[in-house]
């Protein structure tokens, strides 16, 4: 069970209602409620994150519009232990291409730094995309397809289940 604080502030120049260059930073104060035992070590995993970004909406034409943010994200513990403080490069990349008035195709590609949902020390770099295809065949029904690659490395462990060396995970979706 984990408290999170956070503070988030940014900034957006609009140009002309549709384009627009911005920056933000997101500051995260992460407290635990359980004190976890490695190695007969006891601790809790406690965190303070912080990153900041730079986003980008640029319509291309009436028809394709590039979305994109790129930033630096940093995670440390406070209160020491056997995890591990993890930072790097992120940033996210749309394309949206509306081919005719029915058809549009999205390009996405990304690359993060995250926690597994099941556990806030399995982190891993993640980078992958997708592509998805949308036909609107009438008001009421649309059809959309998506493929997407999503490629882990994982960079750290649960105390007391260590990640095997060169942990790497590759999930392909449709």
């Amino acid at each position: 069970n984990t408290r999170i604080n956070e503070f988030e502030f940014g900034a957006d120049l609009v140009t002309d209602g549709t384009n627009f260059l911005g920056v933000d930073y997101r500051y995260a104060d992460g407290r635990s409620l359980n004190i976890l035992d490695f190695e007969s070590r006891f601790f809790y995993p406690d965190y303070r994150e912080d990153g900041a970004r730079i986003l980008v909406k640029y319509v291309l034409s009436d028809k394709s519009i590039l979305d994109a943010n790129f930033g630096f994200l940093r995670r440390t513990y406070t209160s020491g232990g056997p995890l591990l403080p993890f930072s790097g490069y992120i940033g996210r990349i749309n394309f949206q291409w509306q081919l005719t008035d029915k058809t549009q195709l999205v390009l996405r590609a990304y690359r993060m730094l995250d926690a597994d949902i099941t556990a806030q020390t399995d982190y891993f770099v993640g980078t992958g995309g997708s592509i998805g295809p949308t036909w609107t065949l009438s008001e009421k029904f649309t059809i959309a397809l998506t493929a997407a690659y999503d490629h882990r490395v994982y960079l750290g462990f649960t105390p007391g289940v260590p990640v095997a060396p060169g942990r790497i995970d590759t999930l392909p979706s449709e």
